[in-house]
């Protein structure tokens, strides 16, 4: 900062305390309305070599090793300092200085504050759900943010600690810091009592209900809603002796409550955009308004039979299956016949002539085709039969034969088995 506002020639800055007591939105966030205002040890010179840290920097931790360095002079209380009306001197000949209230600075303090935690809140909350589903205000924070004020008063923030130092060096420590933690424990105690206390009533309602036949496990939500802490209480049950102000949510009269609703909404959009969230809601949004719309009915298309299929086909291919059954059937009982008017016809093999052995190698091929030839429609039920039945009489012929014979045709009798078993 090329201007600072300066203290009696020093430059400095002020350690502003906050406590965050839950991160579950909406955030509780307090601002303790006292301090540390820290001066550097040296007067500051603009021109003079930014190398000396003792000019330049307000660090207590830096400065305390000045030989100059005074615990009283340059570690004062803010409330003694941010008072009543602060000026700036003009900066240039001509040009007039600038004058504010403390109340105002104190405004753009909390301003500042509200809008960085909002920042991070996503972030925070999602650690916390990890560890906490349900209870909100198992966990707190006490943070120190560094404000500095430039020329026109105005505060910007340097950086946030998130665990100051509560070393008591010099009274100003003592005094300010004692009351600090007092006060911080007080409120802690506050939310730890009420949740025993609504503890207590949820087991004696859950007993009640279950008596009653009637228990309904509260949610996650509801059961946080319950529990919650409401903060609004503490300043009128601690009373003036607290010290902290609850600056979001605001609740005082006339705040407005929308007032940093953008933040948090442009917080939430930056984190989905990190953890890939975004799109996850996005998809899951399309999949919600496509339930929503009415479905229609799907209109189901007849599939056109393509030339040579359906009954005429399957009539077809069932005349040729029986006339080359009949055919085979016709050699078989010639031979049988033959055979039997012989006396040696159940010792001697059997001896069939080139023409009988294509007959039966064709009815054997026939039978290995059946299970396709045979998924016709109901209409050739009756053609079945039929012909499970010339099949019958022909494998009565077969039993008459030789060992030979009947190996090679007990093939033939387990498929009209099975072909019986289908119809």
């Amino acid at each position: 900062m090329s201007q600072p506002a300066l203290w009696k020639g020093h430059k400095y800055d002020f350690r502003i305390y906050v406590l965050v007591t839950t991160v579950i939105d909406p955030m509780t966030i307090y601002l303790y309305k006292d301090g540390l205002v820290r001066l550097a040890s040296e007067k500051y010179d603009p021109n003079k070599n930014f190398n000396d840290p003792y000019t330049h920097l307000t660090n207590y931790s830096l400065n305390k090793k000045n030989e100059n360095f005074d615990n009283d002079a340059h570690k004062l209380r803010l409330n003694d300092c941010l008072k009543g009306i602060m000026s700036s001197p003009p900066v240039k000949k001509g040009r007039p200085g600038v004058t504010k209230s403390a109340a105002e600075i104190w405004d753009e303090i909390e301003a500042i504050v509200v809008k960085t935690i909002i920042t991070v809140q996503p972030q925070l909350q999602h650690i916390y759900r990890s560890c906490q589903t349900k209870e909100p205000d198992c966990c707190f924070e006490l943070l120190g943010f560094d404000i500095m004020l430039d020329h026109k008063l105005r505060p910007w923030m340097l950086e946030v600690n998130h665990t100051p130092s509560f070393n008591a060096d010099t009274s100003v420590d003592e005094t300010v810091k004692q009351g600090l933690l007092k006060n911080t424990l007080e409120i802690i105690s506050m939310s730890v009592e009420h949740r025993k206390r609504v503890a207590v009533e949820l087991k004696q309602e859950m007993k009640q209900q279950i008596q009653q036949n009637n228990y309904k496990r509260p949610t996650a939500l509801e059961h946080s809603q319950r529990v919650r802490f409401d903060h609004t209480q503490v300043e009128a049950m601690l009373g003036s002796a607290n010290k902290f102000k609850l600056i979001y949510p605001k609740e005082a009269p006339g705040a407005d409550p929308d007032l940093y609703i953008k933040f948090q909404q442009k917080a939430n959009e930056i984190w989905r955009a990190l953890t890939g969230t975004k799109q996850n809601l996005n998809a899951r949004r399309e999949m919600q308004e496509k339930e929503e719309k009415p479905k229609k009915p799907k209109k189901k298309k007849k599939k056109a039979l393509p030339k040579e299929t359906g009954d005429a086909a399957c009539t077809k291919a069932g005349e040729d299956a029986t006339e080359q059954d009949q055919k085979g059937s016709e050699a078989l009982q010639a031979s049988v016949k033959s055979k039997r008017q012989s006396p040696s016809a159940c010792h001697a093999p059997v001896s069939l002539d080139k023409r009988e052995q294509k007959q039966s190698a064709g009815l054997v091929q026939d039978y290995e085709n059946e299970g396709v030839s045979r998924n016709f429609s109901k209409e050739l039920d009756k053609v079945q039969k039929d012909e499970f039945l010339q099949r019958e009489t022909r494998l009565e012929g077969v039993k008459h034969l030789d060992s030979d014979s009947i190996q090679q045709y007990n093939f033939l009798e387990k498929k009209d088995h099975q072909l019986y078993k289908s119809m």
